[in-house]
């Protein structure tokens, strides 16, 4: 049984008397002696103090206390006390004699002894202190012996603990590798550093580090073992691999913005001016600059090649998210397997091909604000997923269940009808509301017309230095063919038109060329080419026609021609037909 801890200064005392029975008792001698005070009243002194070995000399009667002199000073002598948990503990004690109701008492006073080394007190006393619960088991593993801690830390009191398998103060997943373990330990071999969970009486679990070896005594093989809380440990190691995770999250992440970044650095300044005076566009701008200092999300819609993604970035650039870059995603430029991993990132492991866990487009922005271009062909079982980022700022990484919580303020673009998509079931109808909180559109340039000559300047001293020429004219025949140009690309067309027709020029005067085998130098003669008559005279009968072709009141019809000739000339001219028309 374990050894008791008994403060360091009591003084207890017992009155005796002739019979051998306790007459009275102070509070002290009963903590010395693990009984209420009351609870020794009555009872035979010899049922719980005995001489020490070394100090009865053959004497027994525990009536009138030791023989004077025994331990050689003022009759002290050390005694064996049996406490009532059955442990027991050297005191020391000295005796005198008292009157008591007509009859002459013994008086004990017992005090602490001081630790005797060998002695079975001394030894438990130095058990108790160890720093953690030490344990002796037997070859079944039941506990035949343990420290105070045992007591203290699991809730048992010692008679649930006599004979209990220490398996059962183990987590239930650990016993049999705990039984494992023992039997190891019983063929010869030392465990160190063994990792436990311990199990107490009110439930709670704490981890603890084990180390247990072989003692055997009299043949009689038995397994100690020493185990400490390691809680702490176990906390500061968690804490420490999160703040790892998280370093190795910021790492991954800074390489992905750094990707991005280089990336991005193609969009010079011609990317961040809007260039143009005409109403159109200045209510287009206006409509930026109320929106801009908000955090309202944003839906784009233009034709393609308008500057949609232009006024994404005047947005970003005006809000107070500018100091980190805005982060663009192209939702039709990805495989529909691979948006959702662009979008929310993966998990090592996640699909074939995932050798190293990658942060989002969503994570990347956080703080920042997020382009969604393209957002009408985002696949539909991903509408959903991005609706809880719009509502919540919440998703999981592809191949893990952690959920992750953003920042981000949401910009989307889309050249199609969103609102006939949500009509034919392509496109969720709440993800279109939510998105459509502030619907910006921007005008195609035959809206703008008046804007061309100065995008055409724009363009051309941006390109021409770029390609180490030098433009001073640009022909007024040219600037007006390309101001009565229909540009169903819009300005990504016109920009294209004048790289191509920078590349052609061998001069300071603009050679222009619309498109492939056009290749004009127009001159001063205010003469238009007979194409580009043809051209104006077709788009002009194409919009009285409502843009059908064929048919009655069609544009072959206007014009007197066959539909299908009409088809093959506009192909020549770069016309493209109007969609879902005839």
């Amino acid at each position: 049984m374990p050894g008791s801890g008994t403060p360091a200064e009591e003084t207890g005392v017992l009155i005796v008397d002739a019979a051998g029975r306790i007459r009275a008792a102070n509070g002290s001698a009963g903590r010395l002696l693990g009984f209420a005070p009351e609870d020794l009243l009555g009872r035979p002194v010899e049922s719980v103090i005995s001489w020490h070995e070394e100090e009865q000399g053959g004497v027994t009667d525990h009536r009138t206390g030791p023989p004077d002199g025994a331990a050689g000073q003022a009759g002290t002598v050390r005694i064996v006390t049996r406490r009532r948990d059955g442990s027991e503990q050297v005191l020391h004690v000295q005796a005198g004699s008292i009157g008591m109701d007509g009859e002459t008492c013994t008086v004990w006073t017992l005090r602490t002894a001081k630790p005797v080394l060998g002695s079975g007190h001394w030894l438990r006393q130095v058990v108790d202190a160890m720093p953690g619960v030490f344990y002796v088991m037997d070859e079944e593993g039941r506990l035949v012996y343990w420290n105070q801690a045992v007591e203290e830390f699991y809730g048992y009191s010692p008679e649930e603990l006599a004979g209990k398998p220490a398996a059962e103060l183990i987590v239930p997943e650990e016993r049999e590798r705990l039984e494992e373990e023992v039997r190891r330990v019983m063929a010869g071999e030392t465990l160190k550093g063994v990792p436990h969970t311990h199990l107490f009486k009110d439930g709670t679990t704490v981890p603890h580090m084990a180390t247990g070896g072989i003692l055997t005594i009299d043949g009689t093989s038995y397994l100690t073992g020493l185990a400490v809380n390691v809680s702490e440990l176990v906390t500061v190691q968690e804490e420490l691999r999160k703040r790892l995770e998280e370093i190795e999250e910021l790492r991954h992440r800074l390489e992905a913005e750094n990707l991005y970044l280089q990336s991005e650095i193609e969009l010079s300044s011609e990317h961040r001016n809007i260039v143009g005076k005409s109403r159109a566009i200045r209510e287009t701008l206006a409509q930026v600059e109320q929106v801009a200092p908000t955090d309202s999300t944003v839906l784009i819609l233009g034709e393609t090649g308008t500057g949609k993604e232009l006024v994404a970035r005047r947005i970003h650039e005006l809000s107070s998210r500018a100091g980190r870059p805005m982060i663009k995603v192209n939702c039709s430029a990805l495989p529909a397997s691979l948006v959702e991993a662009e979008l929310f990132g993966r998990e090592k492991g996640a699909y074939t091909g995932a050798l190293s866990r990658e942060p989002g487009r969503f994570e990347l922005a956080d703080g920042s604000t997020i382009l969604l271009d393209e957002i009408g062909e985002l696949p539909l079982e991903l509408q959903a997923k991005l609706l809880r980022v719009l509502e919540s700022g919440e998703f999981e990484r592809v191949g893990c269940s952690r959920t992750l919580t953003v920042d981000v303020r949401i910009l989307a673009s889309t050249n199609r009808n969103l609102e006939e998509a949500v009509r034919q079931g392509t496109f969720r109808k709440d993800l279109y509301y939510r998105l459509a909180v502030f619907p910006i559109k921007v005008p195609p340039l035959r809206e703008r017309r008046e804007d061309v000559p100065l995008l055409v300047w724009h363009f051309v001293d941006l390109l021409a230095t770029r390609m180490g020429k030098t433009i001073t004219t640009v022909p007024r025949t040219a600037m007006e063919r390309l101001a009565a140009y229909h540009w169903p690309g819009n300005v990504r067309e016109l920009r294209n038109v004048i790289e191509r027709s920078l590349i052609l020029t061998r001069g300071e005067v603009l050679t222009l060329s619309l498109g492939p085998g056009e290749e004009v130098a127009v001159g001063e003669s205010g003469l238009v080419s007979l194409d580009e008559v043809q051209r104006r005279h077709i788009l002009r009968a194409l919009e009285m026609a409502g843009g059908r072709i064929k048919g009655r009141g069609g544009a072959a019809e206007i014009l007197g021609v066959n539909p299908s000739t009409l088809r093959s000339r506009m192909e020549r001219l770069g016309i493209e037909p109007p969609r879902n028309r005839g």
